[in-house]
């Protein structure tokens, strides 16, 4: 039951803030789309490119990226 509730809280959140996670991992600007997001995700060394390009195919669809080191989420990026 409490995790129903967590993830209704983060979810709210969400919805409300734009984002739970803050954005610390990312370059000084925010990416605006999935390629922008692309970009930063695969620039980073420690991270493994298939991650990035699952992520970047993901972001195609729903327009959110999730950075796979950080778990950083952006959300309504421009689909290209």
């Amino acid at each position: 039951m409490q995790k129903c509730w967590a993830l209704a809280v983060v979810t709210g959140a969400t919805i409300a803030g734009g984002s739970v996670i803050p954005n610390v991992a990312w370059s000084q600007k925010a990416p605006r789309s999935c390629a922008d997001a692309y970009r930063a995700c695969s620039g980073q060394s420690a991270i493994v490119p298939k991650e990035c390009d699952e992520q970047k195919r993901w972001c195609l669809t729903t327009g959110t990226f999730e950075d796979p080191k950080t778990k950083a989420v952006h959300m309504g990026l421009v689909k290209k």
